[in-house]
């Protein structure tokens, strides 16, 4: 299968290139290239919040794609082809980038006739696909029977996008700390909305269904965390709730609160042990001293679980120096990290973590000191994830309150995560979803098949679909590897996928809409 390039469907290219002539030699096709990427970097990054319709493209990604890309860029913005939000900051944001000449919100699909360019991007789905040659378990399932009620899931997208755009209130939206905000007390620096954009949201509905109904399901392991990617984990969840598995309904297996969950895992001495397992590619610990005594050179940096876990988890985990994950960790490092563990306790967060419960008990903090109240779920995991993804040297900054109260809440925590971002505050999130990654693929997905061949399996990062009959069962062996795993037993959530969670969600909008 190739990969395929999608452009509004009324957007008139030809009229535009005879209205402004491009520059000599001037490749069609690349500017498809970077007009899809517009169009889909939202589409396929569902939490990806756009404002004012500006798509960060990254100059790296582009010159990937070909080396003259800037000449393109050039000539969409001078023919009023392209607009740009002129802002780029070193490390955190890409300059954004939007199609200016009006369209819809439908879709086309749009194929290259450059032959260079069609063997790069040919090559690049191969190398996609291969990627998931360990889980083609996985991928087959796709093709055996999985069904959606597309004429259901489009009357939802048209009804979500006709009262979003008719009702600009009802739009979904983050809260974003904005240092240019003024309070209405004249105070500088708050808390705003960020509105997202109903055709994007749609067009990323559409471009869900579009696939599953042509057989391009997108699968993937990307390199950093070998996380399974497909056009599930890209899918809305209200669309999710219109899939059936040959006319079966099917529910959703998930950990609440997943990631504070497998940090868990972390606070536990053991993981960090380094003996038992060597492997070639793991990283080697610098002779040092410590205290005027020196120290013995570990023979890597993280090993497999001790005995106390069963060994469950492998130093493949990390796989550290092949892919350049985790290669700023040093010894002075993990001896703080083991620092910290020694005679520590974090009871407090465990319990919340294994309950399912440490957001709620958060909530009222962050809503005292935030000046709101936080009516959705997902803000509360993002105020989480702020928490525990965002530098160190963040905590001093205004918008890092909910950061202040988690330290304050669960200080041993705190410290622990702490000590794993010293030098880079990106380490902690990857070895979560690194961790998470090989738990719920290469250890659960892999037993299901192995001792359940014929139970219908759909994993979604943190969660597992499955038909409604094999639920138990599937939630049976999630319980059983996770508890062995991270060495607390988690609280499951069996979500059923029913039509009747969206077309509420659609009742839902029109009363806040009249009412």
């Amino acid at each position: 299968m190739l990969m395929k390039f999608y452009l509004p469907a009324d957007l008139d290219l030809e009229q535009h290139y005879a209205e402004n002539p491009p520059f000599e030699r001037f490749s069609k096709d690349k500017m498809v290239v970077i007009l899809s990427n517009i169009i889909t970097i939202p589409i396929h990054n569902k939490n990806l919040v756009i404002e004012q319709g500006f798509v960060p493209l990254s100059a790296t990604v582009l010159k990937g794609m070909f080396t003259d890309y800037k000449r393109y860029l050039t000539y969409g913005l001078e023919s009023g082809l392209l607009k740009s939000d002129k802002s780029y900051l070193k490390g955190f944001k890409c300059t954004g980038y939007k199609i200016a000449l009006p369209y819809g919100k439908d879709l086309q699909t749009v194929s290259l006739k450059s032959l260079p360019l069609k063997r790069h991007y040919n090559k690049r789905y191969r190398v996609l696909e291969n990627s998931t040659k360990p889980y083609a378990f996985l991928n087959a399932w796709f093709a055996k029977g999985l069904e959606i009620d597309t004429y259901k899931a489009y009357a939802f997208l048209n009804a979500e996008f006709a009262l979003k755009m008719e009702y600009p209130a009802l739009r979904d939206y983050e809260m974003r700390y904005d240092t240019t905000y003024y309070t209405p007390s004249g105070n500088k620096g708050d808390y705003r909305k960020v509105m997202k954009d109903p055709v994007l949201q749609y067009q990323q509905g559409v471009l869900s269904l579009q696939k599953l109904k042509e057989g391009e399901y997108s699968c993937h392991v990307d390199a950093t965390v070998k996380r399974y990617h497909s056009v599930l984990t890209n899918m809305r969840s209200p669309l999710r709730n219109y899939l059936t598995f040959k006319g079966e309904k099917m529910v959703s297996i998930d950990i609440k609160n997943s990631q504070p969950y497998l940090l868990c895992l972390l606070l536990q001495d053991g993981f960090w042990k380094s003996d038992k397992i060597v492997r070639p590619n793991a990283v080697r610990i610098k002779n040092t001293f410590l205290e005027g005594k020196k120290i013995e050179k570990p023979k890597i940096l993280l090993s497999s679980l001790s005995n106390k876990f069963n060994n469950i988890l492998t130093i493949d985990i990390l796989n550290i120096d092949k892919e350049s994950t985790y290669k700023d960790i040093d010894y002075f490092m993990l001896v703080k990290i083991r620092k910290t563990l020694v005679k520590t306790g974090f009871e407090a967060y465990v319990k919340e973590a294994v309950n399912g419960t440490l957001y709620d008990s958060l909530k009222p903090a962050f809503e005292a000191v935030m000046g709101y109240t936080i009516n959705d779920r997902k803000e509360l995991k993002k105020a989480m994830f702020q928490v525990l993804f965002t530098s160190n040297q963040f905590i001093g900054q205004d918008q890092a309150a909910p950061k202040r109260i988690f330290k304050k809440q669960y200080p041993e925590a705190y410290a622990l995560c702490n000590a794993i971002k010293q030098k880079d505050a990106s380490l902690l999130p990857k070895l979560l979803q690194r961790i998470e990654s090989h738990v719920m693929l290469t250890v659960i997905a892999k037993r299901l098949h192995k001792s359940y061949p014929k139970v219908p399996l759909f994993t979604v990062h943190d969660s597992i679909l499955t038909t409604e009959r094999n639920a138990q069962l599937v939630a049976a062996v999630m319980q059983e590897e996770l508890s062995r795993c991270i060495g607390y037993s988690p609280t499951l959530a069996i979500e059923p996928l029913d039509p009747c969670v969206s077309e509420q969600k659609i009742e839902t909008l029109k009363m806040k809409a009249t009412g």
